[in-house]
């Protein structure tokens, strides 16, 4: 026999049987890597809602605080009570002394000026 004998059928793998295995595991992987990818986006879009979330409370908050503050500045009573303080000499306006002015047209009031 010559050193370079063909090795026998049996001990070798047919390419059919290669084709077949890279098919199955391709069957087999790629669906579980789509999984993977979706699901690592999922998460990431959950997280990116559970910040905007935060971001909207923190704003809420903010509104909440400046509109507690502005009513306790523009409120009335504050407002006297700061022009006591600081001796200013205006004077409360008797009632008598106002004047209500009923528009007929709209139109003709300076700010619905078009």
């Amino acid at each position: 026999m010559s050193k370079f004998t063909p090795a026998s059928k049996r001990n070798q793998i047919s390419v059919e049987l290669i084709v077949w295995v890279l098919a199955f595991a391709t069957v087999v992987c790629v669906p579980g890597i789509i999984y993977a990818m979706l699901k690592n986006q999922h998460v990431n879009i959950a997280r990116e809602i559970e910040n905007i979330d935060k971001e909207i409370i923190v704003c809420e908050q903010t509104t909440e605080y400046y509109e507690s503050k502005t009513a306790s500045i523009t409120n009335r009573w504050a407002i006297r009570e700061r022009l006591g303080q600081d001796k200013s000499n205006l004077q409360i306006i008797n009632l008598d002394n106002v004047e209500y002015i009923q528009v007929d047209s709209p139109t003709r009031v300076a700010s619905h000026h078009r």
